[in-house]
């Protein structure tokens, strides 16, 4: 269900870019944010699964889940995309609140 999602944003912006659309940063930062998010947690849950042998140098499951850190802390880490999505995506509702208090 994780990865689905991930997918399905990643698609997401990959036609934004291709479009040349002006929610390019919003859709690029939903799927950072939630790649982020939900890769690290995918890969934890891989290495609570496998056990010590999780993070061993012999399986994989330990590279891919140093990769997922080193993923989530490239270029803003989760919690930067979120703020900044929210930022974007909800700007002009924080304009009208502004403006009416």
């Amino acid at each position: 269900m994780k990865t689905e999602q991930c997918r399905s944003l990643l698609i997401r912006a990959m036609c934004a870019v291709s479009d040349g659309s002006d929610d390019i940063p919003e859709a690029v930062s939903a799927v950072k944010s939630m790649v982020g998010r939900y890769g690290r947690a995918v890969a934890e849950e891989a290495v609570q699964i496998h056990g010590g042998m999780g993070v061993t140098n012999e399986m994989n499951i330990g590279h891919y889940l140093k990769r997922l850190m080193m993923i989530d802390m490239s270029f803003g880490n989760a919690d930067f995309h979120r703020r900044r999505f929210c930022s974007s995506r909800y700007r002009e509702q924080a304009l009208d609140l502004a403006l009416a208090s």
